[in-house]
């Protein structure tokens, strides 16, 4: 009788139930039975995880795309996706491939698992464009593209932000701002002026400038001798600023040495 009431004693002596990660069947969840147990969920909405209904005073945390968390022993890294406020995603297990440079981000809302790569564009019009691209856990690119080359193909130059082709000879882009080619000629009021390897065409304010061919600039009127428009038009083919004040001196008494007059192409 003794041995019979000592077994029975030894049987219902309760012990510490042992903790035991589970997992939701779509790997919607993930539950821990230590003491309050421990629920983890992707997603909003859920109240349960492996057939386990979850009670008030049971810890709970809900995670969404791109969070990410280690469960298991040996720890595993996951990361929740394709989450919703009202609907439940799945965790999936992050590789730490050093390929990938897996990089945790703890924020106040849990951590972020992201990853970078060099990605390069292939754009219209003979570009190509170079960027670093982020991506979270779960594939997602958290950047923007690049839209602007930062290489042209053979043949063209890059201008503006787009790969051309170059101007023509003969020609030269209309303005700093513009990829449109149109033809130059030289004047009192314009000109050819080149400017990293390429050449547009610079429109001096005819009420206020001349152009000054020897410099490549427009200068303004107000800082010039007055010159009758009529000497102007004979002078301003001069190959350079100095023949071009001589000219302006000269051409108008008929004096003009013959170095001025071949500089400035005056006609006899």
């Amino acid at each position: 009788m003794f041995k019979i009431l000592f077994m029975l004693i030894f049987i219902t002596v309760p012990y510490p139930a042992l903790s035991k990660l589970r997992y939701g069947t779509d790997m919607e969840c993930f539950l821990d039975t230590k003491g309050n147990n421990s629920y983890w969920y992707c997603g909003g909405g859920q109240t349960s995880c492996a057939k386990n209904k979850m009670n008030k005073n049971d810890n709970r945390t809900y995670y969404s795309n791109g969070q990410a968390h280690s469960f298991g022993d040996p720890k595993k890294n996951y990361v929740c996706c394709n989450a919703t406020e009202s609907s439940p995603g799945v965790f999936k297990e992050i590789k730490n491939d050093s390929t990938m440079g897996i990089t945790w981000q703890n924020t106040s809302n849990g951590s972020t698992a992201y990853y970078t790569k060099t990605v390069v564009v292939d754009l219209p019009g003979g570009g190509k464009c170079t960027y670093t691209a982020k991506f979270n856990g779960c594939g997602t690119e958290l950047t923007k593209p690049c839209t602007e080359p930062t290489n042209c193909t053979d043949g063209y130059i890059l201008r503006n932000g787009v790969c051309i082709e170059p101007c023509p000879n003969g020609s030269d882009f209309e303005s700093t701002t513009s990829n449109k080619c149109v033809e130059c000629p030289t004047t009192v009021y314009q000109g050819s002026v080149n400017v990293a390897e390429t050449s547009y065409c610079l429109k001096c304010d005819k009420n206020k400038q001349f152009f000054d061919k020897e410099n490549d600039k427009c200068i303004d009127k107000k800082d010039m001798n007055t010159v009758s428009r009529q000497t102007m038009a004979k002078c301003f083919m001069c190959d350079n600023n100095e023949d071009f004040k001589q000219c302006v001196a000269c051409v108008d008494d008929g004096n003009c040495v013959d170095d001025i007059k071949k500089s400035c192409n005056l006609n006899e």
